[in-house]
């Protein structure tokens, strides 16, 4: 996942939403293949969104920061 400021982030294409719980954000995912793509505020601009990074073109991840987590704790 990659973040950015909302402003900075253009979607094309159909996404549909999975939104639960207190409604805060939408978790997007493409209705054709299922892929991931992003996730936004629903409500209160939390001042970024994240991006599947995987689905942006020309994406170098050694020329990002990058933390991994294993969910091991």
């Amino acid at each position: 996942m990659a973040y950015f400021a909302p402003d900075q982030v253009r979607i094309t294409g159909e996404t549909t939403a999975y939104v639960w719980g207190d409604r805060l954000i939408g978790i997007h995912h493409c209705p054709i293949c299922g892929c991931g793509t992003h996730w936004q505020s629903l409500g209160k601009d939390f001042g970024k969104m994240g991006v599947n990074a995987r689905l942006l073109d020309d994406f170098d991840e050694s020329a990002a920061e990058v933390r991994k987590f294993d969910n091991a704790d």
